[in-house]
């Protein structure tokens, strides 16, 4: 039922405005390094793992949860979590960065 729940609240913030969600899978892109986005993948058939972790944090930030659990005992999803984590924690860093460069 959550499962459910989440895909649907998923696809709406997708198709809410497509044209942004892709162009945030692209930052995404451009801010990882490819060999953080095909970790634990054999160098044959990445293209469709990176494209999907690369949408997970286009997800994330789509949807702005409070937080991000992962699957114990799934790579991917530990790696995904990890992604997400370092795209918020650098836009954070961003942010404070720019305030402090404001009150100056």
């Amino acid at each position: 039922m959550r499962l459910a729940s989440l895909r649907s609240a998923q696809s709406e913030a997708i198709l809410k405005d497509p044209s942004n969600y892709w162009i945030s899978v692209i930052n995404a892109g451009r801010f990882f390094p490819l060999n953080e986005t095909q970790e634990g993948v054999a160098d044959s058939d990445p293209v469709g793992t990176v494209i999907a972790r690369l949408m997970c944090v286009a997800d994330a930030i789509a949807l702005a949860p409070h937080s991000v659990a992962s699957v114990d005992g799934r790579n991917s999803s530990e790696i995904e979590c990890s992604l997400i984590e370092k795209f918020y924690n650098q836009g954070e860093r961003a942010k404070r960065a720019s305030l402090d460069e404001d009150e100056k």
